[in-house]
């Protein structure tokens, strides 16, 4: 065995061991993003829920606002004062579903950064999986060399001609 099959032997297994090391760190990193994806949507989730408990809170204290100068002015049961309450509620309920359509706009972009995170590691692994059959089917003549000739021999002509008669 020549030092030249031997190098591109050893050379085409350092290319596969790199290759595989590249797939695994990138499977590593999808993981990595995912979590990080995880991480962010859960402080989304905390800020979303402050956001809920201050607008119910603020609104309380609207509502206490409007029910004590009502009362003050001995228009407590009026519709005027009701009527208050009833749009501080009103307002109240357009923040929250507002909080809550704003996380599910967060929850959706995660989703879409998963999966691209998902799909960038799959790319990955795909072109690792090129250059390992790039790198064989380049070196395959010499890789053939290194495991002796296995190319097929030849079978024998024949003389028949399926029973049709003239010359062969």
């Amino acid at each position: 065995m020549g030092l030249s099959v031997l190098a591109s032997v050893l050379g085409s297994v350092v290319s596969m061991v790199g290759q595989r090391k590249q797939a695994k760190a990138q499977k590593k990193s999808a993981a990595a993003q995912q979590a990080a994806i995880a991480q962010q949507r859960r402080s989304d989730e905390i800020r979303a829920s402050r956001e809920r408990v201050k607008a119910v809170r603020e609104a309380r204290i609207k509502r206490g606002q409007i029910a004590a100068t009502s009362g003050n002015q001995g228009v407590g049961g009026s519709s005027g004062a009701l009527g208050g309450m009833g749009s501080v509620q009103s307002q109240m309920g357009a923040n929250v579903g507002f909080v809550n359509q704003i996380g599910q706009t967060a929850a959706n972009a995660n989703m879409f950064q998963q999966q691209a995170a998902g799909y960038a590691g799959q790319a990955a692994q795909g072109a690792a999986l090129s250059g390992l059959g790039s790198s064989i089917f380049s070196n395959a003549d010499r890789i053939a060399g290194v495991f002796g000739s296995t190319a097929p021999t030849p079978m024998p002509q024949s003389n028949y001609n399926g029973g049709m008669q003239g010359p062969v």
